[in-house]
């Protein structure tokens, strides 16, 4: 009998579970003394990498709940909420972790070694297994299981009672790297050693579907808690790329390449008490290029790229005002391709601006210059294109202030002009084609047109 899809998830749940679970890393200035209790070293360093990540979540949710800003933006979604407790979803979540990691520190037939503060683990595969795996009268998956976690091993650095560092590594490379602490921390996912431990796995279910041949990068999960009381969460946390990532190979007549630099794809700090917070994502050099994703030539190569992406946004004044700065794109445009043939490019210039919720207002404290075009081209679509395209550009001069008034209309209130291009081609021949150049100077109303798409000058009462 094979190993199931879902208990291969559930051996590789480790992975993913410390990758998302819990928190860790930190210390002072002194050096802490260390315990010679060792048992008590390998239970600190599970409980501490196995907890606090709920709070940052929690306290996200409370900020995002409690802002008049977030309220407005959700009005659009209609969706049912699920009434759940913050503290029992978090309870469940940090014990299931738990679950998942205290078996592969001790309990069976573990052997551990102690230099000093450095604690070597060989773990009992088979008692992992039987912990991990619920029906454990499956005794072949287990079996499989157990040979899967052969080349694992972890080590444990205390640098205090509850604080240190836990690798773990397959095959003798690293897999994964946790700095732990009661408040702060850090996991480490080299994407390298993820791969060898799927093909290992791979190998022992007789389930070899192809991976790329080429798989490099590492992923980082960070977080830090202020304040873990229930209705007071505070702290942070982050995704980042901390050495770039690249992912390509060749299946078939279809190929692969992916490549991300060193990058934060999410950063967030959050208070739920005065609902403020913020929410930050630097994107560098996104490249992919995939044979036969789109377009009807299966030779075609679709590439996406963008040098660059940044977003800073921060909750103020109690989750009543927004300021986005830093929002944009610097090294070049985001492009999609086929073929070469620009499908989607979309140009947007480094802008920062502020919203008031409460009085509705938009002051832009520098310029904005957006321009998005699209092509649906015969050249990149072949006889699915029809040569439609779509071209939007708008900008604003720095100091602008937009207004909504009670008529639903936009006053610019101060600065502008504000500049609006649009235009559309119907290649098919099916709709009319339009093009509008309009320009809205300071104490003019616009709105959008009840006929089609253009923005039209409008009373401001």
């Amino acid at each position: 009998m094979t190993l199931a899809p879902s208990n291969i998830a559930k051996i590789l749940a480790l992975v993913s579970a410390l990758l998302l679970g819990g928190c860790g890393g930190g210390g002072g200035s002194a050096t802490p003394s260390v315990t010679e209790d060792t048992d008590l070293l390998v239970q600190n360093a599970a409980l501490h990498s196995s907890k606090n990540i709920g709070v940052n979540m929690s306290g996200l949710v409370s900020m995002t709940s409690n802002s008049t800003v977030s309220s407005t933006l959700n009005k659009l979604a209609k969706s049912k909420k699920v009434k759940t407790s913050p503290n029992n979803r978090t309870a469940s979540y940090d014990e299931q972790v738990h679950d998942y990691l205290l078996p592969t520190l001790e309990g069976g037939n573990t052997t551990r070694t102690r230099n000093g503060n450095t604690i070597s683990i060989d773990p009992d595969e088979n008692y992992v297994c039987q912990q991990w795996i619920a029906d454990q009268q499956q005794t072949s998956n287990i079996d499989e299981c157990a040979a899967i976690l052969t080349d694992l091993s972890a080590s444990i650095t205390a640098t205090s009672d509850d604080t240190g560092t836990i690798s773990y590594l397959y095959a003798g490379e690293n897999l994964l790297v946790i700095q732990y602490a009661p408040a702060s921390g850090s996991y480490e996912l080299i994407l390298p050693t993820l791969k060898t431990l799927v093909q290992r796995a791979a190998v022992i279910t007789d389930q070899q579907d192809p991976l790329p041949e080429t798989i490099r990068g590492a992923i980082k999960l960070s977080a830090d808690v202020e304040n873990a009381n229930d209705t007071e969460e505070a702290g942070s946390m982050s995704v980042s790329i901390t050495q770039p990532i690249q992912i390509a190979g060749t299946a078939g007549n279809e190929s692969l390449n992916f490549s991300l630099g060193r990058s934060t794809l999410f950063s967030t700090r959050s208070n739920a008490v005065t609902g403020n917070g913020n929410v930050s994502i630097s994107i560098n050099a996104l490249d992919i290029a995939v044979q036969n994703l789109m377009g009807s030539d299966t030779t075609a190569v679709t590439t996406i790229e963008m040098p660059d992406f940044t977003l800073s946004a921060d909750l103020e004044r109690f989750g009543t005002e927004i300021l986005l700065s830093n929002v944009g794109m610097g090294r070049g445009p985001f492009r999609i391709a086929i073929a070469n043939n620009d499908v989607v490019t979309v140009a947007l210039e480094k802008f920062s601006a502020r919203y008031n919720d409460l009085t509705r207002e938009a002051d832009f404290l520098t310029a904005f210059d957006l321009d998005v075009a699209i092509e649906y081209s015969q050249a990149a679509f072949g006889w699915l294109g029809d040569d439609s395209s779509l071209r939007v550009a708008a900008t604003l001069p720095a100091g602008t202030l937009l207004t909504e008034q009670l008529n639903g209309a936009t006053k610019v209130e101060r600065g502008g002009p504000f500049s609006y291009q649009s235009s559309f081609i119907d290649g098919s021949g099916d709709d009319e084609n339009f093009a509008q150049n309009v320009s809205f100077s300071t104490g003019q109303c616009f709105d959008q047109s009840f006929n089609d798409e253009r923005l039209e000058l409008v009373s401001c009462d």
